[in-house]
């Protein structure tokens, strides 16, 4: 199989331009682009569209459809929760974005948004002092 450009590229600057310890976080940022290109291969196997490119290379979060998160499921194994942050985009309201890890590939975070239940245990909650903060709320039962 030939060896992705991206990979090369980040390699070849590594052995070039790095000290010691740079030269350990640039291998575990090969090591992250590696598992990317991996998942992404994977996740188009199964018929999930997830593109391999130098954003995914430095930061592999791949961003799915709440319908497509069985299939990647199947393809990846098993899932780690990662967070679960308020998701705020064009008005919307009432919606979480959680980040999931592969136990198979951890350098590498899958991220879906999902609404709130009505009646659920967890809520948004919006608070203003001097400064506005919105967090997710969860009561403990």
């Amino acid at each position: 199989m030939p060896r992705n450009p991206i990979l090369v590229e980040i390699e070849k600057n590594i052995r070039a331009n790095c000290t010691e310890s740079a030269k350990l976080e640039a291998q575990r940022q090969v090591e992250k682009a590696r598992q990317a290109e991996k998942v992404a291969g994977i996740l188009a196997r199964a018929g999930i569209a997830a593109a391999f490119n130098a954003d995914k290379a430095s930061y592999p979060v791949f961003d799915l459809d709440l319908s497509q998160l069985v299939a990647a499921r199947h393809a990846l194994g098993k899932f780690e929760h990662y967070n679960t942050t308020v998701y705020q985009a064009d008005g919307e309201h009432n919606k979480v974005q959680v980040e999931l890890t592969c136990t198979e590939f951890p350098r590498v975070r899958l991220r879906y948004v999902r609404e709130l239940p009505a009646n659920g245990k967890c809520k948004i909650v919006t608070t203003t002092n001097t400064y506005t903060t919105t967090n997710l709320v969860c009561e403990r039962k």
